[in-house]
């Protein structure tokens, strides 16, 4: 947000062609982050898709810039689903397999799954956070504006997972977080 600004964050989504113009312009990064948070395409599209719709439907509560506004919708989009994900996998309904990207270099492959086993070990919380700071450059502040969560309390809990990540897998952590 701060890193990705531009003229348009602050611009009104009045009309069809303004909002198609707001999608064009953060529908990737936002496909990317509700990824990394799902880690199932197709649920990520349906979060982003249901976080659009839902910006369009408050267009005119908007009271900040439009990226953080959508931002936090996408959030609350994602933690909506998550309850009804778990609901219809304690009801035996849903099954979440998480999904690779195959396109990689078999090398890249290893390290990929090495990374999200080390991951899949941290508390889900705790995973969303390094994908916003990490995956898309967010902010400490836009991560707390998005969360509602205070400052203080994202910085520590980013410090505190990634010096538990460096403790268990030092060769694998050495430089992408420093």
């Amino acid at each position: 947000m701060k890193r990705h600004a531009n003229r348009s964050q602050n611009a009104a989504i009045e009309d069809e062609d303004s909002l198609t113009r707001f999608a064009e312009e953060v529908g990737p990064r936002a496909l990317r982050l509700a990824f990394r948070w799902t880690r199932n395409r197709q649920m990520a599209e349906d979060v982003v898709q249901e976080a659009f719709l839902r910006t369009w439907q408050s267009r005119t509560r908007i009271a900040e810039s439009s990226h953080a506004w959508f931002f936090k919708i996408l959030w609350n989009v994602f933690l909506n689903h998550q309850k009804r994900v778990r609901s219809n996998r304690e009801s035996g309904l849903e099954h979440d397999t998480p999904v690779l990207e195959m396109d990689q270099s078999y090398e890249r492959i290893d390290d990929r799954l090495d990374i999200e086993g080390l991951l899949a070990t941290l508390p889900e919380m705790d995973r969303h956070l390094l994908a916003m700071r990490y995956g898309e450059d967010f902010t400490i502040q836009d991560i707390s504006d998005i969360t509602g969560m205070p400052v203080g309390t994202v910085k520590s809990r980013i410090h505190r997972v990634l010096k538990q990540l460096r403790k268990s897998r030092p060769s694998l952590l050495c430089c992408p977080f420093s």
